[in-house]
């Protein structure tokens, strides 16, 4: 069983693969559609930067993107920041964070598009 962290990890990782462009995403914009606290999603996006998964910017232009292409992002590499994850379960099939833009099966990705969308 996932914490709540892990998930509110996972729902942001995969918003930010549904995006179009390569541009950065504000927080704020993140916390609102995935219904996160934003206080709380600001130090899960910390860790995230902290990991690599995401990339973080200042400023006017500034928010947060993948650090590499979601087809890089193992569901995996999300979770284990945010709770330990048993080493036999490690060779499991987590999938890949793309997968949870086409994918229905929680298994193959955990979110598909659609389900993002309707937040």
């Amino acid at each position: 069983m996932l914490n709540q962290t892990a998930i509110y990890a996972i729902r942001a990782m995969g918003f930010l693969a549904c995006q179009d462009t390569d541009e950065p995403v504000l927080s704020s914009l993140i916390a609102k559609k995935m219904d996160i606290l934003h206080n709380f999603l600001s130090k899960i996006l910390n860790r995230l930067a902290q990991a690599g998964l995401t990339v973080a910017t200042r400023g006017r232009r500034g928010g947060v993107k993948l650090g590499r292409p979601a087809v890089e992002i193992r569901l995996y590499d999300v979770v284990d920041l945010f709770m330990k994850v048993d080493d036999s379960k490690k060779n499991v099939c987590w999938g890949w964070i793309d997968a949870m833009v086409p994918a229905d099966c929680i298994y193959a990705g955990g979110l598909s598009r659609s389900s993002l969308k309707k937040f």
